[in-house]
């Protein structure tokens, strides 16, 4: 509050209180930046602050309105790049990719498998310092073939893309195309980018099949050996019959033989399993009780189901113990023939 002569005179205290404070206008040079608009809205006039809008309206006593528009945020990080939308593209496959870059740098699919070829090609051609463009017309094909072309591709995105980018979001694509197994985000993601010969390989996924408790129940037989399997998410205990898996089966390759639907799947130790399993030998048993793990595995984390389907882990072995035969010591064993 500002104190005029005449109040200073009348009141004792405001006396003590100094000479006169110099007038708004005398302060020249010493205002700092932004200070006018603070001393306008500190003088006695009447100012008004409009927040409900997103324009600032400052009203001065002579009715005169100053409206100040505020910068809408860019609603993409991308906003201020050349192409907005191929860059919008590339954070998301980047962030997928970053997601799940442990099992890229991991793969589980052999060297004869199509995309994991293609993708050693593709290195060496980059070690060769190459360009996709410069490969041979069967690994070219092989790149472009799985998704949509590029005048396809920048019609259903509403960009344009020139053929470096192009070529630079197919190998992003590729590095998620494979994964294996493919998890749901991945299979999403990649569906509208495939061609239609090509869609069955990101096909949704069904529901994990679970009762009550979270459990998966699966049969498995091998020979004569028939073995039940409960699957749970847990720390990674195999009980067979009661005991575990090292009491059970003494020998590496019986427990190699159970364990390995959990390697292939790479998920070793994320599984609880409880067993029963009769009849047979040790080969049968615990064959079946890989047959019975795998076809769980299957039902309770559909994305391993392709995985486990291409190693065969989700059919029976139809392989019996051939019969022995009249006159023979064995099934194909024969007695030694004597002339006399």
């Amino acid at each position: 509050m500002l104190l005029t002569s005449a109040t200073r005179r009348s009141c004792p205290t405001a006396r003590s209180l100094g000479p006169d404070p110099l007038p708004l206008q005398s302060l020249g040079r010493a205002r700092r930046p932004g200070m006018d608009l603070a001393l306008r809205l500190a003088s006695p006039a009447v100012r008004t602050l409009s927040t409900t809008n997103p324009r600032l309206s400052i009203v001065d006593s002579g009715l005169k309105t100053r409206k100040v528009q505020l910068r809408e945020r860019p609603v993409s990080a991308t906003y201020f790049t050349g192409n907005v939308g191929y860059n919008d593209l590339l954070v998301g496959v980047n962030a997928l990719v970053h997601r799940h870059i442990h099992a890229l740098n991991h793969p589980v699919l052999s060297d004869t498998d199509a995309t994991t070829r293609l993708m050693f090609e593709l290195d060496k051609l980059k070690q060769q310092g190459l360009s996709v463009k410069d490969a041979p017309k069967e690994i070219y094909k092989q790149f472009t073939e799985p998704f949509l072309d590029r005048k396809e591709l920048g019609i259903r995105y509403d960009l344009k893309l020139r053929e470096g980018q192009y070529h630079n979001l197919l190998m992003r694509l590729h590095w998620l195309l494979s994964l294996d197994p493919k998890p749901a985000e991945v299979r999403t993601y990649l569906r509208p980018f495939m061609a239609r010969s090509m869609d069955k390989t990101v096909a949704a996924i069904p529901e994990a099949e679970l009762d009550d408790e979270g459990r998966t129940y699966a049969l498995g037989r091998r020979k004569e050996a028939q073995a039940r399997v409960w699957l749970v998410e847990g720390e990674g205990h195999i009980i067979i019959n009661g005991r575990p898996l090292a009491d059970y089966f003494v020998g590496a390759v019986p427990r190699e033989a159970v364990i390995h639907p959990f390697e292939k799947t790479r998920s070793l130790g994320q599984y609880n399993v409880w067993c029963k399993v009769r009849g047979s030998g040790t080969t049968g048993q615990s064959e079946a009780i890989a047959l019975a793990i795998a076809r769980a595995l299957a039902r309770h984390t559909p994305e391993f189901k392709e995985t486990l389907a291409a190693d065969n882990g989700l059919k029976r072995d139809p392989r019996m113990v051939e019969r022995k035969k009249t006159g023979q010591p064995k099934a194909r064993k024969k007695y030694t023939w004597v002339k006399r």
